[in-house]
């Protein structure tokens, strides 16, 4: 169903959401809030679990940042806590929170709530179509349009990744290093020119679309429109 960004400053509390929520999803963990921002700058979630209680400082703040990402600003935020505090409660609803969940909650309940928001959200999520290609981004799929079905590219996490951040960036050309930066959440130790065999995967998955990954010449690579798509 997609992936789940879990926001704790307890890896056993991480674990135990992502046992009760099973293998229908994939996940990544922070522990603090600028280890959060890093990831939701780069990667497109179903769903953001957030502990408000983290290590000095408060979980809260994540809400005045979500305009910042553009892949996850409409992402549905379940509070998971001890906090029991009525007034803490009625201030997450407040601020977009969309569920408050108790930590001692029984695990069928929890599942069912937060699967509940969700499927909620997805359906009120629009896929992106454009040179006969549908982009779902909460997924991290693309589908090539024929007719009336579509055909999925099966691109891995990298390649949808780098995919998304040349379409994001509306035709700018980005860097290697950019790139690299967008893509990977955690350090890297390949060259900038390590991404060019990713790229290359990439545009032989997209046949006949490949034009749309451009190359610029001592800059990187840019998001090219086709008026006409091969085949169609």
């Amino acid at each position: 169903m997609g992936e789940i960004l879990i926001i704790d400053k307890d890896p056993q509390a991480s674990q135990s959401i992502i046992n009760t929520l099973g293998s229908n999803f994939s996940y990544k963990k922070a522990f603090t809030l600028n280890d959060a921002y890093l990831i939701l700058s780069n990667t497109p979630f179903v769903a953001i679990i957030l502990e408000i209680n983290l290590e000095n400082e408060s979980g809260f703040e994540l809400f005045k940042q979500t305009n910042n990402f553009s892949l996850n600003q409409k992402t549905p935020i379940i509070i998971f806590t001890n906090n029991t505090s009525i007034s803490d409660k009625v201030h997450a609803f407040s601020i977009g929170a969309e569920d408050y969940i108790l930590k001692d909650a029984e695990p069928l309940e929890v599942r069912a709530r937060v699967e509940a928001r969700i499927v909620k959200e997805l359906k009120k999520s629009s896929s992106l179509k454009l040179d006969g290609l549908i982009i779902e981004p909460h997924f991290q799929k693309v589908f090539k349009q024929k007719n009336s079905s579509k055909e999925d590219i099966q691109l891995t996490p990298i390649e949808f990744k780098i995919l998304y951040s040349l379409i994001e960036s509306k035709g700018r050309p980005l860097s290697r290093d950019t790139l690299i930066n967008r893509v990977w959440d955690e350090e890297h130790s390949f060259e900038s020119r390590g991404i060019d065999a990713h790229v290359s995967n990439l545009r032989k998955k997209l046949g006949s679309h490949s034009k749309i990954v451009g190359s610029v010449y001592g800059v990187g690579y840019v998001y090219r429109p086709i008026t006409k798509v091969p085949g169609l």
